[in-house]
């Protein structure tokens, strides 16, 4: 019998819109110092991010559907 690592134990099916928000969850994310980058975001989320954390990680997931959604759209064209 064979030890699998446990990378190779994680095996996670998700779809295309899941994987882009994902991904543009995780740049937001990354660059949080610099306001990530992400136009027209709820400034006030952002500047009371200790305050307000919920308000905030909803804003964060909010936009990275919204950018997946975008992405999606126009690869379909």
């Amino acid at each position: 019998m064979s030890q699998q690592t446990s990378v190779e134990r994680l095996k996670i099916e998700i779809d295309k819109r899941e994987y882009f928000a994902a991904m543009a969850m995780q740049g937001m994310l990354a660059n949080i110092t610099q306001g990530y980058g992400v136009p027209n975001v709820n400034e006030k989320a952002m500047e009371g991010a200790l305050k307000r954390e919920k308000a905030f990680i909803e804003d964060v997931a909010e936009k990275s559907i919204q950018y997946a959604d975008a992405l999606i759209k126009k690869l379909n064209k």
